[in-house]
């Protein structure tokens, strides 16, 4: 009975060391590690979406924010006012408008972008004969 109780045991044991059983075990190793990693990929890539989309989020809502404070002040009395001034020279009532004569600007954009100071751009010759034929020129210059 004893001989019997090994030989059971022993081919149990057998089987689980069988070539077959060992090659098919890792093959179900290999495709469950297979789709484990499968899934811990496409994890990080939603995640780094849903990062992505947050930062997007985060910068729209601070236009946004931008935005609301642009047409707030747009709307408010003070633009109109200031717009008023500079653009339709218009003064408010009692108010009293003094106009300078001279170099009118001192600066201007040129192509490039950059400030150029213009009372340097002209040679100071030049000036002086514009000063003598031509007063308004220096103005335009």
């Amino acid at each position: 009975m004893s001989q019997k109780g090994k030989q059971t045991g022993s081919s149990g044991l057998r089987f689980f060391f069988s070539r077959g059983f060992v090659f098919l075990g890792g093959i179900f190793v290999l495709i469950a590690g297979i789709g484990y990693l499968n899934a811990v990929l496409r994890t990080n890539t939603v995640e780094q979406e849903i990062a992505q989309l947050e930062r997007e989020r985060e910068i729209r809502r601070a236009k946004r924010l931008e935005s609301l404070e642009l047409l707030e002040y747009v709307r408010s009395d003070r633009y109109v006012e200031e717009k008023a001034r500079t653009e339709l020279n218009l003064r408010l009532p009692g108010e009293q408008v003094i106009v300078l004569h001279g170099e009118a600007s001192a600066t201007h954009k040129g192509p490039d972008g950059r400030v150029r100071d213009t009372r340097h751009s002209v040679s100071n010759p030049l000036k002086w004969w514009y000063y003598f034929t031509q007063r308004d020129a220096i103005l335009d210059v």
